[in-house]
């Protein structure tokens, strides 16, 4: 079991802070080691949850629970360390190539899906709680009122021993929730695929200008059905330019949801995130197994 902390950023960027210089361009390297080192461990603690969960609930009698946890939350476990698995590979800390669409898109799925599914992962703990060891009042919350960090959820009696568990954590959800929720927020979250200055941006416009004059041709040398050597020509010059505009630029790891506000780094921020997630649902099992007397 990968120790709880490895999954804080800091205990690895504190490994390297006696190499830092000062100069950015210097240090980049120690930054992509602390945050490699870091996304590696807790790839590694995500993959080992989906058994924690499935141990716990071998020991849980109420149906309800158990479904909650084992094919509820482990199951997202899985899906959630595939994700960042996926997205690991497509973008390193320290990529700069500017990313093909097609890998944009596959990106920002997989952001999307560890995101919507630490949302539902957290859900299905609360729902265990309620039916494992809720009395009336908590029974009758309201479905939008059973979340681990309500104020009525947690102020109902059967959930008094979690509050300690939960609390460290409590402004770590609220940011959670506000930056990084696609469900929420109703805005999916996406990756730029390149930042473009001066100079890149008056090289895309003009392979840009030469892009939209291949496709011109191409439509007006097929337009009666046919496909001459022409056609082919411009075929091949249209995916030549194409291919060249994905890869003006200079990429950086960068999440973006609501368009009004800035990025957030994907480096430490989602490893970051998958790492709190672990936590919770450590301490929650440990809670758990105790008061069932396992």
């Amino acid at each position: 079991m990968t120790p709880n902390e490895l999954l804080e950023y800091q205990t690895h960027f504190e490994g390297y802070q006696s190499f830092l210089t000062g100069d950015a361009e210097k240090d980049a390297c120690w930054h992509f080691e602390a945050q490699e080192t870091h996304a590696i461990c807790v790839l590694s603690a995500i993959q080992g949850v989906q058994l924690e969960i499935i141990e716990l609930s071998a020991i849980i009698k109420n149906e309800d629970a158990y479904y909650n946890l084992n094919f509820g939350a482990a199951r997202r476990s899985r899906m959630i360390s595939g994700a960042f698995r996926q997205l690991h590979y497509l973008i390193a800390p320290n990529r700069s190539e500017p990313m093909l669409h097609d890998d944009v898109f596959e990106a920002a799925r997989a952001l999307n899906d560890i995101y919507i599914h630490t949302r539902g992962f957290l859900d299905n703990y609360a729902w265990a709680l309620v039916h494992l060891f809720g009395d009336e009042a908590s029974k009758a919350l309201h479905r939008g009122e059973v979340d681990l960090f309500g104020k009525k959820f947690l102020s109902t009696s059967s959930f008094s021993e979690f509050k300690d568990v939960l609390a460290p954590f409590a402004n770590w959800n609220l940011e959670l929730k506000e930056r990084r929720d696609p469900v929420a927020h109703r805005i999916p979250l996406s990756v730029p695929p390149s930042f473009l200055n001066d100079t890149d941006q008056a090289e895309f416009s003009e392979v840009n200008k030469r892009f939209e004059a291949a496709r011109k041709l191409l439509s007006e040398v097929t337009q009666n059905g046919e496909t001459p050597p022409e056609a082919d020509a411009a075929a091949a010059e249209a995916d030549k330019l194409y291919e060249r505009l994905q890869k003006i630029g200079r990429f950086a790891p960068i999440i973006v949801h609501d368009p009004k506000e800035g990025g957030t780094r994907i480096y430490p921020t989602v490893p970051h995130d998958i790492g709190r997630l672990v936590r919770i649902s450590r301490e929650l099992n440990h809670r758990i197994s105790r008061r069932l007397g396992s």
